[in-house]
């Protein structure tokens, strides 16, 4: 009996000194504490790996949220609005409502699709050539805070999501049969070069979504820079990546060079899965453009023969 009770209480003990608060700050970081007290303008802690050590001020601005050691949380919502506001991770474009774009707003029933605007489909699908301009990462939101403030070093995986995306859905072979077009003319210089100087702020913890007005004056400064005068082009914009919801969306986006219209645009969602951020979220950009061909690409083809 006597041993039972030494059990016991070293038991205590040690479930005692693991037991921790983790206190999540709007970087990103997470501290691993016993958290004291939280006042109007700090948060008193001990560091879990020097529970006898000296306390901690952590200037409540700062923290993002507390997971207690019970389970429950607290989040301190006024900072992420504070956060949000003064740290703006879209490229600058300023652009105008329009109400009559509403007139080519197409219903559908299928989950994956946010919104798909036809504006003159038939010249799309008539066309038997189509320059294909590449992914353009530039407006890209990653929605996770425990990535937030980490812009830098998560960089490198723009490019990487662009190469895994092309592995796996190789334009001038998959994506050309997928579109059913005689030439698809790839020109991937210009978003190359914009995803290189992408920079800001572009992990956040909320964002809205890119409206279509904003996706036509991107199309009008694309055609600005790019070398063709007339056809069709296409481009892929990526919204965001949603971590609380495990999607990726992507702006579908065929456009006249010429007059610099958009002549269709539709975004969509993709279900993101597996290890790594490389192959985590370029499955869901391969799922969104999947779900673009086959929930309103290929019917508007077949309907139109």
């Amino acid at each position: 009996m006597k041993g039972f009770f030494i059990s016991l209480f070293f038991s205590c003990v040690f479930i005692g000194l693991n037991a921790q608060d983790v206190l999540v700050l709007l970087n990103g970081d997470e501290i691993q504490c016993k958290v004291y007290e939280v006042g109007l303008e700090v948060i008193r802690i001990k560091r879990a790996d020097n529970p006898g050590g000296p306390y901690y001020s952590i200037g409540k601005i700062d923290a993002f949220m507390i997971k207690y050691e019970n389970g429950t949380k607290e989040v301190f919502s006024e900072n992420f609005n504070s956060y949000v506001t003064n740290n703006l991770g879209r490229v600058d474009i300023s652009y105008e409502k329009n109400d009559l774009l509403s007139n080519y707003l197409v219903e559908h029933k299928e989950k994956n699709v946010i919104y798909d605007y036809q504006i003159d489909v038939d010249k799309v699908l008539t066309a038997n050539r189509i320059f294909y301009y590449g992914i353009d990462m530039t407006p890209l939101i990653l929605l996770n805070y425990a990535k937030v403030g980490h812009e830098e070093r998560n960089k490198i995986y723009i490019t990487a999501w662009v190469s895994y995306v092309n592995e796996l859905i190789p334009p001038d072979q998959d994506l050309k049969r997928w579109l059913r077009k005689e030439e698809l003319i790839l020109s991937f210089d210009l978003i190359h070069n914009r995803n290189q100087r992408k920079g800001g702020t572009w992990i956040d913890v909320e964002c809205d979504g890119l409206p279509i007005e904003y996706v036509q004056e991107l199309i009008r400064r694309y055609t600005e820079e790019i070398e063709e005068e007339s056809g069709i082009g296409f481009v892929i914009i990526m919204d965001s990546f949603n971590k609380r919801r495990e999607e990726a969306i992507g702006i579908y986006c065929f456009f006249d060079i010429e007059t610099r219209e958009a002549l269709w645009v539709t975004k969509m969602r993709g279900e993101a899965e597996g290890p790594g951020m490389t192959k985590h979220w370029g499955i869901g950009m391969v799922n969104s453009l999947k779900a673009f061909i086959d929930q309103v690409y290929k019917p508007e083809f077949k309907g139109s023969k």
